[in-house]
């Protein structure tokens, strides 16, 4: 049985990183951020698992991009101006951020 780690416990030790990867300055714009926001994805945790095969912390890590600009932009809102659902906007983007 595989041994259960928090999500939260994950993000400690493993945002930076996905931060730096893509160029985001962690401790200047993401300080805060997992202990405001991460809890919103529970409801978001068998969409992904199940139906596209992400695993939760990092869906939670895609999540956590929708705070930031240029995700913010992005993530919220479409083209047309209609609102986007944000576990799908991670779906979506998750291709992108697979290896990171």
């Amino acid at each position: 049985m595989a041994k259960f780690v928090s999500h939260y416990k994950w993000l400690d030790q493993n945002f930076p990183k996905f931060c730096a990867k893509i160029g985001v300055d962690f401790e200047t714009r993401c300080k805060g951020i997992v202990t405001c926001h991460a809890d919103k994805c529970y409801g978001y945790e068998s969409y992904w698992k199940d139906e596209h095969s992400i695993s939760f912390e990092h869906g939670v890590a895609i999540f956590l991009l929708s705070y930031l600009k240029p995700w913010s932009e992005l993530s919220r809102v479409d083209e047309n101006g209609k609102w986007k659902n944000v576990k799908i906007w991670v779906a979506e983007q998750y291709p992108k951020f697979k290896s990171i």
